[in-house]
């Protein structure tokens, strides 16, 4: 029988795949760097490729330093710094695929790793994945949280997103942070002078100089913001406003002639020629100014008529003089008021209080005066006092509310945010002005945030929401004070209900942006913590509100395949690589997804074109040899040994130092019977403790096989149950194995006691020796195909001619079948009868023997199937004797208790109405036409690394016909009797290989 192909390589396969986590890829050795030179000794450490990298680096060699740190990730997959700096070499080089790839797994390796996470940062920005640039950023700023460049880093990335509200947010707030930082100052009012244009474009004048007027406090001595707020504010009218602010400019720039211009004209459209003639004498005294004094000259002119038309004042003030008529004294107090004749009416003010007492009308008017004045101080004073006398006073409470207002905010600029919060709370409970309302209910949100007073700013949040419902952004306050809680999936919560009910796509947009800026973090977090179910469910949440988010995808198959969720993982793998591409992660998980599935071909052929640009990159390596180990060992199960080696040597291309794949590729020139190099491959295997004694005899095993040369010697004894008489065979055997090819050589010795004459009725031969010479041919024709064919020729007892033929073909999952034929030439002896005469009396006595020979024909199916530890094959037949057709049956198992299979149990049982062809070639007796039975059992062990021992005990059961011959010699009566006989044999074989 041709030689099958050993399954122990599958049990041993499976177990050590099992067993092992992951083998090391790469030893310490050698590698090449720079035109292929040799790396010397002291290379081989990481610190060494991170220095001379470095070096080129500094030289700008950028090219060899590349070389030195892809051997340096091979040898050293988990250095972080290797990996930081490749993937940093590659972001200079404009690759920002790979330079993303290294860069997260220095990450991943060093979670806290800030230089790749900044350069990361970078990456992500120039691909646009703005959001997860923003992720990387947030990481760094919970170590170094006041970094003015990460700040104006995340507000560039806002901007770029058009989130331009929360980037404006984030300006102020680390402007107010470092309020001596003359670069932020700059580009804070870089950035209000925009909002300002575009407000003014829009006609929003008032949101407008409330921008220029915090321009004002950031830039309190630039004359050209005071003169930009007056005019912003005579252009909504209010024009008291407009003189204010030119007083206080001129407060701080005491000789500009463009302020001074623009006060004087404010007071002459206002009417108060003398209070203007009076400013611009005092002006002109210590500032000389041609335009000032033809201004002034021009004014006179126009006082000359003014005074014409409003001679009545002048009137007033002489009746008032002479009379101290009330009459007059309110003319007069209302008129000086009106038109700001601001020392005339702090003078009637004061009479007024000598008649009438500090009523709440009069200290409303010295409120106006002091504030036209641009007296802040007095004029809150005076507001005060108000507020005290008559507390229901609306305009004063507008009034007092917005200086409240503009004082918590010049606390805030100083982190004051505790100092902050009772001045905003008096706008809150008092004013009636709504836009004083928010403003203030806004500030009070900011200092209780900055505080940590969570609780109270998001009862604070709820109430602005009931009383100004049209906020745009109260669900993204919402969601981050919830997040500032530490309620981030409450949070996550506010911002998707919110999107379900936006229909506005900037606003969509602003949502979205803002529910992965706190999503990606708390999965993070969450996988940390191991809840990664949540962690899945808000990954998955995530996509359904950003369908393209990169983190949410890679989240999405990560905490799927930790769940074993293999179809959401095939699922979200799909949809990345169909997003993205180019993404060397999703590829890999891809790969993955098709070794999942056992398509281990789809699974290389998505590696493969990736390791010819990361051919150092460890994961890539290591992915691609696993996939490449299963498949060969796929293969080999097929039978398919020569194409699972060729996979194999594939992989040892790129990972020449991986002893899985070695040892692979042992068990595939195993399949192939080529155990030379099975041994010298296997033998890299590592086992365990416990596998140490059965591999070692398993690699005896192999050398053996190795051996070309076979000698068998066997021998046969037999006994029948019923009366003491032994049959014995002997044989010698020698095979020779080349490739594809056995050739088997045989003599087999059969020796009978007995004579000529057929004396004892239990024999079923005359007595003698007889002998057998057989050679035989086996082929295998290719992996699925293989051959035997034998002939034999014998004196006596054996079959006289033998020939066999049998066709084998080996099918998947271990299962093989066979087809025989054979033919037989064979002498049945049978008895003859003389009559003999004793003491006159006559009996008839056996004579000698006779022999007729027969042709029988004899071909058959048969079927095997082979598992890890043992296999049974069966097989059924025709066999046509003597005009007879009978049939044969048999079954035969093999049992290997231990995984080395150094021992080996069988048995097997036939029946049929014909001798299995065994029996027949082994010169023992059996019968046709009747039932034959046979059981054996019996076992085989390997005594040393070349010498092995079969025993087997067989129990043979057939129909034996004896003749009878009786009557006298001329009548002679013949007979036959049929009885059951019982053979009983042990057959022992030695074999010695060499």
């Amino acid at each position: 029988m041709i030689l099958q192909i050993s399954q122990n390589n599958l049990k041993y396969k499976h177990k050590m795949f099992n067993k092992k986590i992951t083998s090391i890829l790469f030893a310490l050795a050698s590698t090449t760097f720079v035109a292929s030179a040799q790396i010397p000794k002291d290379m081989q450490r990481p610190a060494n490729y991170e220095s001379t990298a470095l070096t080129l680096l500094k030289k700008g060699k950028h090219e060899k330093a590349l070389k030195v740190l892809q051997n340096g990730v091979k040898n050293y997959p988990e250095s972080t710094l290797l990996n930081y700096l490749l993937g940093k070499c590659y972001y200079d080089v404009k690759n920002y695929n790979k330079a993303r790839y290294y860069l997260y797994r220095a990450v991943r390796y060093t979670p806290d790793n800030t230089q790749a996470k900044l350069v990361l940062v970078k990456v992500e920005t120039e691909t646009g994945n703005y959001s997860t640039a923003i992720s990387y950023i947030n990481d760094i700023l919970k170590v170094t949280p006041y970094d003015k460049v990460l700040w104006l880093k995340k507000i560039d990335l806002y901007n770029r997103q058009g989130n331009f509200q929360i980037a404006d947010r984030l300006l102020r707030r680390i402007a107010q942070v470092y309020p001596n930082d003359i670069d932020l100052q700059r580009r804070l009012y870089g950035r209000t002078e925009e909002n300002i244009k575009k407000l003014r474009l829009h006609g929003n004048t008032t949101a407008a100089a409330e921008n220029v007027r915090s321009l004002i406090k950031a830039n309190p001595k630039q004359s050209s913001l005071y003169l930009q707020l007056a005019n912003l504010l005579l252009q909504s009218g209010r024009s008291e406003e407009a003189l204010a602010a030119t007083i206080e400019g001129m407060e701080r720039n005491p000789g500009n002639v463009a302020l001074a211009e623009k006060r004087a004209s404010i007071l002459a459209v206002l009417h108060r020629y003398n209070e203007a003639d009076t400013f611009l004498a005092s002006f002109l005294k210590r500032h000389s100014s041609s335009k000032l004094a033809a201004m002034r000259k021009n004014m006179r002119k126009d006082a000359a008529e003014d005074a014409l038309r409003n001679d009545a004042y002048t009137m007033y003030g002489k009746v008032y003089e002479e009379s101290k008529s009330k009459e007059a004294l309110d003319y007069l107090l209302n008129t000086s008021v009106s038109h700001g004749y601001t020392d005339d009416a702090l003078y009637y003010l004061k009479e007024a209080r000598r008649h009438q007492g500090n009523t709440s009308k009069l200290l409303f008017m010295e409120y106006q005066v002091y504030k036209r004045a641009g007296d802040k101080r007095h004029a809150i004073s005076a507001l005060e006092k108000l507020y005290k006398v008559q507390p229901s006073n609306r305009e004063a409470v507008i009034e007092l509310s917005a200086y409240r207002l503009e004082q918590a905010q010049d606390l805030m600029v100083t982190n004051d945010y505790t100092e902050a919060i009772p001045l905003l709370d008096f706008v809150i409970d008092h004013s009636s002005d709504k836009e004083q309302v928010l403003g203030a209910m806004n500030k009070k949100y900011t200092c209780l945030t900055e505080t940590k007073q969570y609780g109270r700013a998001s009862k604070l949040l709820d109430l602005m929401s009931k009383k100004f419902p049209n906020q745009k952004d109260y669900y993204i306050r919402k969601a981050y004070l919830l997040d500032s809680e530490g309620k981030t999936n409450e949070s996550l919560d506010v911002l998707f209900d919110a999107l379900e009910g936006a229909k506005d796509a900037k606003n969509i947009e602003l949502y979205r942006s803002a529910y992965e800026e706190l999503a990606v973090p708390y999965v993070k977090k969450l996988i940390e913590m191991g809840a990664i179910r949540r962690a899945k469910n808000t990954a998955c949440n995530l996509l359904e509100v950003n369908p393209k988010s990169h983190d949410g995808l890679l989240f999405a198959i990560n905490t799927s395949d930790m769940l074993k969720q293999y179809i959401d993982f095939d699922t979200y793998v799909e949809r990345a690589t169909e997003l993205y591409p180019e993404d060397v992660l999703f590829q890999e998980k891809l790969a993955t997804s098709y070794k999942r599935q056992k398509d281990y071909h789809k699974a290389l052929d998505i590696l493969r074109p990736l390791l010819s640009t990361y051919s150092y990159d460890s994961t890539l390596v290591g992915a691609y040899s696993e996939n490449s180990n299963l498949l060969a060992l796929e293969l080999v199960k097929k039978h398919k040994g020569r194409e699972a080696i060729a996979v194999v040597d594939t992989a040892l291309v790129y990972d020449d130092k991986n002893k899985e794949l070695l040892y692979t590729k042992g068990l595939a020139y195993e399949s192939v019977h080529e155990y030379d190099s099975a041994y010298v491959y296997q033998r890299y295997y590592q086992p365990s403790a416990a596998e140490y004694s059965d591999f070692m005899i398993h690699l005896d095993m192999l050398r053996r096989k190795e051996r070309k040369n076979i000698l068998d010697f066997e021998y046969r004894q037999s006994r029948y149950g019923d009366v003491d008489v032994i049959n014995s065979v002997a044989s010698i055997a020698y095979t020779h194995k080349a490739k594809d090819n056995v050739y088997v050589g045989r003599i087999n010795y059969a020796g009978r006691d007995g004579n000529d004459v057929g004396d004892q009725e239990d024999s079923y031969v005359p007595g003698g020796t007889g002998l057998q010479g057989q050679v035989e041919w086996q082929h295998r024709f290719d992996n699925k195909w293989s051959g035997m064919i034998n002939a034999a020729v014998a004196t006596k007892y054996f079959p006289k001619l033998a020939a066999n033929i049998r066709l084998d073909y080996d099918f998947k999952n271990n299962w093989s079948a066979n087809l025989y034929a054979g033919y037989r030439q064979l002498d049945n002896y049978y008895r003859t009868f003389t009559y003999v005469i004793e003491e006159s009396e006559g009996a008839w006595a056996n004579g000698p023997w006779a022999k007729k020979t027969n042709n029988m024909v004899n071909a058959g199916l048969g079927v095997r199937k082979t598992w890890d530890q043992f296999d049974i094959e069966g097989k059924a037949g025709l066999v046509f004797y003597a005009s007879n057709l009978c049939y044969t049956s048999a079954v035969q198992g093999h049992y290997y208790p231990l995984d080395s299979k150094w021992l080996c149990f069988t048995a097997g049982a036939s029946v049929g109405t014909a001798p299995e062809t065994e029996i027949i070639d082994r010169a023992q007796p059996g019968s046709f036409d009747k039932i034959n039975t046979m059981v054996n059992f019996g076992f085989q062990y390997q005594l040393s690394r070349m010498v092995t021992f079969n025993l087997v005990g067989i129990w043979n059961t057939f129909s034996n016909v004896l003749s009878r011959r009786s009557g006298d010699e001329l009548n002679p009566i013949d007979y036959t009797e049929t009885k059951y006989k019982n053979l009983f044999s042990i057959d022992g074989t030695l074999s010695i290989y060499f």
